[in-house]
């Protein structure tokens, strides 16, 4: 698996140069992105401005130190206050707050609750199906269980960023790439994120092989990473990687083509 990964990946491409990431300026355009990373590093807020850099504070809920020494938990700790929980629980708000800053750009129109389409969940103690286990899980935020079937991407966490611990982390992703094409074949790709330390990577992986972008700083560069974030908690299936062609047929859960061809909508008009 190893030596298949390294012949068939690309990595270190530019986060600017990433068209599924764009897909979030349709959640929040850049100039309400920048405006709500502004509001953020207000007095009081989840994130702290310092010589030109930002650092986020404990309203945020971001786990500290984000950068460890070593990888360990103390004994007895229980699944919901273990780092990746806290990571979970992270992610989650800074998905809750953008939303936030989406809903006061809502004049006049019903403001929903402040939470996403998706959610994170630590799954790191349990094994998925009997198969593997993943650090964190996206699924559905009304979803009340997981399986395969249900899981949009994943998060592979390692305690510091170095090539070994990075190789090791996306070979996991290979794994889990592996049950999602063969649990949901309407996928086309996976995209999901690997967190070295405080450097974060989208992976896409399709049936082809994988590309991987340059480490992000999740600490000092909240606007790329809050983007991030939203464009796999908000984003239409389409860019994450469904065919949006295939749909099931319940209970026996089909896999059935649209029987209109999706191109013929614009033949009609």
């Amino acid at each position: 698996m190893k030596i298949e990964i390294k012949s068939l990946m690309a990595r270190n491409l530019p986060w600017c140069n990433i068209r599924l990431i764009n897909i979030a300026d349709e959640f929040l355009s850049p100039a309400q992105h920048n405006t709500m990373i502004q509001c953020w590093a207000r007095l009081n807020g989840p994130l702290m401005e310092s010589e030109e850099a930002y650092q986020w504070t404990v309203i945020s809920k971001v786990p500290l130190p984000l950068q460890h020494t070593n990888w360990s938990e103390d004994v007895g700790t229980s699944l919901n206050q273990t780092f990746e929980s806290h990571l979970g629980n992270f992610f989650d708000e800074v998905t809750i707050l953008s939303c936030r800053q989406k809903n006061t750009l809502r004049k006049g129109a019903a403001i929903p609750e402040d939470i996403g389409l998706r959610k994170w969940n630590v799954f790191n103690r349990n094994q998925l199906e009997f198969t593997c286990s993943p650090d964190l899980i996206l699924i559905a935020s009304s979803s009340e269980e997981a399986r395969w079937l249900q899981v949009i991407s994943v998060i592979e966490v390692k305690w510091e960023d170095n090539p070994k611990l990075f190789l090791s982390a996306i070979t996991q992703l290979g794994d889990k790439a592996t049950f999602i094409f063969h649990h949901q074949p309407h996928r086309q790709w996976f995209p999901c994120l690997s967190l070295c330390g405080t450097a974060l990577r989208l992976s896409v992986f399709t049936c082809s092989g994988s590309l991987h972008s340059e480490a992000l700083n999740i600490s000092s560069e909240p606007n790329m990473f809050s983007k991030v974030m939203n464009y796999f908690t908000e984003a239409d299936f389409s860019w994450l990687g469904y065919d949006v062609h295939i749909f099931q047929v319940l209970p026996a859960a089909v896999q059935v083509w649209d029987d209109k061809q999706y191109w013929q909508d614009k033949e009609e008009n």
